[in-house]
C-alpha cells in the first residue's frame, strides 16, 4: 500500500488575504492611535515636568532675594526692563479698585550671551531646551484678611522669624467655659484683651561674644460683667549674636468678639504690643523690633442678626516701648517711633506707633509658565509666600 506523499502547495486565495488584511487593519489602527496618543502624553508630561523645575527654581530664587535685588535683576544687558510696579488704587468710598502688584517677566540668554526672544517676547530654556515664557506676579494677597494657605505660611520663618497663631486663642475655650459654669455668663458678653510682651536682653560675657536674647510672652484678659480672668502663655525665645538678626514677629489673630452691637461689625477686641529692651547702657541701639498683626477673617453676627466679617477697631491697637536694666528693673517709657514698628492689615490702621504706616510684608508670589509667546497655552501655575524686607 502506497501513501500519498504529495504535499498540498496551494497558497491563500486573494479573498483570504484581503480578509486577513482587513482584520489586521481593524486591530492595528486603534493600537497605532493609542501609541501616538501615549507618545503625545509622554511628551506633554516631560514638558510640564521641565516647566515645574523652572517654576520651582524661580520661586526659590524669589524667596531668597530682597525685593531691590529682584528689581535690579529684571534689567537685561541691553537695558530692557522686565518689571512693573502697580500701585494700589482706591475709589472715593475707600474701596480698593486696583490691587498693588509687582510683575516680573523672566528672560534668559543663549550660549553666546544673546537675549532669547520669540516674537519680541523673552523666554528661558528648560531642561530639554524647551521654550518657556514665564510671568511672576507678587501681590499682598497672602497678607490680606484670611488669605493664608497652611503649607505656605511656613515660608515666613525666614531667618528665624516667629509666627504666633494657635497660642493666641489657647485659653478662649477655657475662659468661655469658666464664665458659663462658674458665673452663668454667656459667650456674647465676654470681651478679650491680648498683650504681647517682647523682651530683648543684652547678654555680655567675658569669655564669649555678646549675644541678644529675645523672650516672648502672651497675656490674656477676659472680662464680663465686672469679672476678670487672666492667663499667661510663654511663647518662645530666640538668641542671636547680631542685632540685625532679631526676629520679626507675626501674629495671625482671629477675632474673639463675634457679637457686634453695630451694623459695621466692629469687634471690641483689644491688642497691646509691648517691647522692652534690657540693658545697663544709657543708650538704646538703632535696631527696631518689627511686629506684624495679621487679622484673620472671622464671621460674626450683629444686633440685627445679620452675618458679616468682624474687624478690630484701630483705636484698640496699642504699641508701647520701655527700657529696663538687665535685671528687669528701673523701667522707663521710651518713644517707640524709632524702635518698635507695628504693622497691620486691621481696618483703618495708619499709625500704631509714631512715625509708622501700614505696610504689607507678606506677598503671594505666583509663577505662570506658558509654552507659547502669545501666552495662550498655560502649562502650570505655582505659588508661595514671600517676606519683603523694608530698608530703613
Amino acid at each position: 500500500m502506497f501513501r500519498n506523499n504529495i504535499k498540498n502547495n496551494k497558497g491563500f486565495s486573494l479573498v483570504e488575504v484581503m480578509v486577513a488584511i482587513t482584520v489586521l487593519s481593524i486591530i492595528a489602527l486603534p493600537l497605532a492611535n493609542s501609541f501616538i496618543h501615549a507618545t503625545k502624553l509622554n511628551a506633554k508630561a516631560r514638558q510640564v515636568r521641565s516647566a515645574n523645575v523652572v517654576a520651582q527654581t524661580i520661586l526659590e530664587d524669589f524667596k531668597s532675594k530682597p525685593l531691590d535685588t529682584l528689581i535690579a535683576e529684571s534689567k537685561d544687558t541691553y537695558g530692557n526692563v522686565y518689571y512693573v510696579h502697580n500701585d494700589e488704587e482706591v475709589d472715593g468710598a475707600g474701596n480698593v479698585t486696583v490691587q498693588e502688584s509687582y510683575v516680573f517677566r523672566k528672560f534668559g540668554y543663549d550660549e553666546n550671551g544673546l537675549l532669547l526672544l520669540q516674537d519680541s517676547v523673552p523666554y528661558i530654556k528648560g531642561q530639554n531646551n524647551e521654550k518657556f515664557f514665564v510671568d511672576i506676579t507678587m501681590t499682598p494677597e497672602a497678607y490680606a484678611v484670611n488669605n493664608y494657605c497652611v503649607p505656605l505660611v511656613s515660608d515666613i520663618y525666614y531667618k528665624g522669624n516667629i509666627m504666633i497663631n494657635a497660642d493666641l486663642s489657647i485659653y478662649d475655650a477655657t475662659a468661655i467655659s469658666r464664665f458659663n459654669i462658674d458665673y452663668g455668663i454667656s459667650r456674647d458678653k465676654i470681651k478679650k484683651e491680648t498683650t504681647l510682651v517682647i523682651e530683648t536682653k543684652v547678654i555680655d560675657s567675658a569669655t564669649e561674644a555678646t549675644t541678644y536674647e529675645t523672650v516672648l510672652n502672651l497675656y490674656f484678659k477676659y472680662e464680663a460683667n465686672g469679672t476678670v480672668l487672666n492667663y499667661r502663655k510663654y511663647v518662645t525665645s530666640k538668641t542671636v549674636t547680631e542685632l540685625s538678626d532679631l526676629p520679626k514677629v507675626y501674629l495671625l489673630y482671629t477675632v474673639f468678639d463675634k457679637y457686634s452691637n453695630n451694623t459695621d461689625f466692629v469687634a471690641e477686641d483689644k491688642i497691646n504690643v509691648e517691647f522692652s529692651y534690657l540693658t545697663d547702657s544709657s543708650n538704646l541701639p538703632s535696631k527696631t523690633m518689627d511686629v506684624y498683626l495679621i487679622e484673620q477673617e472671622t464671621t460674626g453676627v450683629n444686633s440685627l442678626s445679620q452675618e458679616g466679617t468682624m474687624h478690630i477697631l484701630n483705636t484698640n491697637l496699642v504699641g508701647k516701648m520701655t527700657k529696663k536694666d538687665t535685671l528687669g528693673n528701673n523701667e522707663q517709657t521710651v518713644d517707640p517711633s524709632n524702635h518698635l514698628f507695628v504693622y497691620s492689615n486691621v481696618l483703618n490702621v495708619d499709625n500704631l506707633t509714631q512715625g509708622n504706616e501700614k505696610k504689607n510684608s507678606l506677598y503671594k508670589v505666583t509663577v505662570v509658565v506658558y509654552a507659547d509667546s502669545a501666552k495662550t497655552n498655560e502649562l502650570l501655575t505655582v505659588s508661595t509666600t514671600k517676606e519683603i524686607i523694608y530698608a530703613r
